[in-house]
């Protein structure tokens, strides 16, 4: 009764249209010596609600060059403030693919989709394109405008015009289908002589209400200006900021600054200049981590990173604008929420979850406590237990904390560096004056080649890292100085489809996606052609096939066709 009260919806509402799809396309100019000096972005539809996520592809200049590189691809709100970062591999086609998840908490505005590279060194951050992004929030009743909508007829946008060089067909096996059918798309693509061109292509197919239903100037296609430079573009995750004195706030210049990811197990060295800045390049890494800095001489530092890389009137002025079709359409959204809710069945199903946290350090020795008797103190625990970590209590009350050598010489010179669940901390005397009772494990690092492959000159005196049974110790009171939530990319993930629950017979959950289909990796063979088979959803009305494309000569090529689910 639920499957067949929402198909009543669709097809009393924005789903009940009859008109066939034309078929459009276009290719988009190429620089003068063959070579696409500009990035473009596509994705899988023009505009989004809450709780949806954006899967794009950007194709990257060609004028750049490339080797294991990596692209930086934000997500900015109208103020330019970087709402999340993720950095995506470049492949040998000069492109890349990722995806974002959208929050249910954001509120409805145009926000933008930026592809950044930096050089080599990656000092210089060279801005590539800004989509704009129209996200809803089918959450929020609102009391607004509606605003008189003119079909668009799913042009092209206004900078790219049609040319000869390159054709790129798209054929719907048969136009109209019946809701969990399987649907075939047969792809060609050829130059401008006819010789079929192998490459790689772009292709998405969502309900016509999102690509055909919204303002203007919002496309799911948009091309970035030419760029007139070429330099390698960098293969490191680049971060850039300013280091101070905590005494008197003043710059500070050094040869030795430390960038601690313990989940990677990395500590990079960096400097920083005579007016305090600093560039931090580190190895790709995925998902959301904490980076440290850390000061070699001087640890009492105050670093900031710096967010600043756009600059003021890169963006195009938008509005967002609710038209009556995209009003009805967000409240077949929250229809369609609930009946995910009710079968449990939500937008994000399918995509990989955040990696937890790993500790890839390797001591040379690790001391799991349980198997001890327990100990009053630190100082204690290891007079009885030889380790070559060794800590005396002064007359002062200060203490004398040493690490064994065994290599060379009796002791290393200076104090060991102590961490806590993970991070650096300046003051050794907190780690040695902890309660032993919420200590779980201690881990050494105490020989010398050991030290130097995993925290390079920060070793030179010794490590002993220190974990919690809660792991949440320095978030309970002690200082979290130069700690910094980073992004580095996000696992790979296949748009999931419904083809698992359309062609199990005894499946009757209701299937309602917005898209259809995504894949951002659809290659031709040598015969420039293509087949791509997917099974519908049980939306019906009409639906638009959207495919994007290297034509070869640095000419992107784009077509457009649909067909019905009825």
């Amino acid at each position: 009764m639920l499957n067949y009260y929402f198909r009543l919806l669709l097809v009393t509402g924005l789903f009940t249209i009859t008109s066939t799809v034309q078929a459009r396309g276009g290719t988009i100019e190429t620089s003068e010596n063959g070579s696409r000096n500009y990035c473009i972005v596509h994705t899988d539809k023009s505009f989004y609600v809450t709780g949806e996520v954006i899967w794009f592809k950007v194709y990257l200049p060609e004028t750049l060059q490339y080797q294991r590189s990596l692209a930086r691809v934000d997500l900015i709100d109208r103020d330019q403030e970087v709402l999340h970062t993720q950095y995506v591999k470049v492949n040998k086609q000069n492109n890349s693919n990722g995806y974002y998840l959208i929050p249910y908490g954001f509120k409805p505005d145009i926000y933008y989709l930026t592809v950044t590279v930096f050089n080599e060194d990656g000092n210089f951050p060279l801005n590539l394109v800004y989509h704009p992004v129209a996200i809803y929030n089918d959450l929020i009743k609102l009391d607004t405008t509606v605003t008189d909508f003119v079909d668009p007829g799913g042009a092209i946008p206004q900078n790219i015009s049609a040319n000869q060089n390159a054709n790129l067909k798209v054929q719907v096996a048969k136009p109209t289908y019946q809701p969990r059918q399987e649907v075939t798309l047969t792809i060609k693509v050829t130059d401008k002589q006819g010789n079929p061109v192998q490459t790689n292509l772009s292709v998405s197919v969502v309900d016509d209400v999102l690509v055909n239903n919204h303002p203007k100037n919002l496309s799911n296609f948009t091309r970035g200006p030419d760029v007139g430079q070429s330099f390698l573009v960098d293969n490191e995750i680049a971060f850039r900021g300013i280091v101070k004195t905590s005494a008197d706030n003043s710059v500070y210049e050094t040869d030795y600054l430390g960038a601690l990811i313990r989940e990677e197990g990395l500590l990079r060295l960096f400097e920083s200049y005579d007016d305090g800045t600093f560039e931090i390049d580190l190895p790709y890494f995925e998902g959301p981590r904490q980076m440290q800095l850390l000061g070699y001489f001087e640890p009492d530092l105050y670093m900031t990173l710096d967010k600043t890389i756009y600059s003021s009137g890169d963006l195009q002025p938008l509005e967002l604008v609710y038209t009556k079709e995209i009003l009805e359409y967000l409240e077949l959204s929250r229809q369609r929420k609930k009946i995910n809710q009710l079968f449990d069945q939500l937008a994000f199903q399918g995509l990989p979850g955040p990696r937890p946290p790993e500790n890839k350090l390797e001591p040379d020795r690790s001391l799991d406590l349980s198997v001890f008797e327990p100990f009053e103190s630190m100082e204690g625990f290891f007079k009885q237990v030889v380790t070559p970590l060794k800590i005396k209590k002064l007359k002062d009350g200060s203490y004398d904390i040493k690490m064994v050598n065994p290599e060379n010489k009796p002791f290393y010179k200076g104090v060991p560096r102590f961490m806590i669940d993970g991070r650096f901390i300046n003051d050794p005397e907190v780690a040695v004056t902890m309660d032993m009772k919420s200590i779980s494990r201690i881990d050494l690092f105490y020989f010398a080649s050991n030290l130097r492959r995993q925290f390079d000159q920060f070793g030179n005196s010794g490590i002993a890292a220190i974990y919690t049974k809660e792991g949440t110790f320095l978030e309970n009171g002690a200082g979290q100085p130069n700690i910094f939530d980073v992004h580095g990319g996000v696992p790979a993930a296949d748009f999931q489809g419904v083809s698992g629950i359309a062609t199990d017979p005894e499946q009757n959950t209701p299937v309602f996606n917005p898209v259809i289909y995504w894949d951002p990796s659809v290659n031709t063979d040598e015969n420039g052609e293509a087949s791509i088979s997917f099974f519908h959803s049980d939306d019906r009305g009409k639906f638009r096939v959207e495919a994007m494309g290297d034509g070869g000569n640095g000419v992107i090529v784009i077509e457009k066709t649909g067909y019905q689910i009825k």
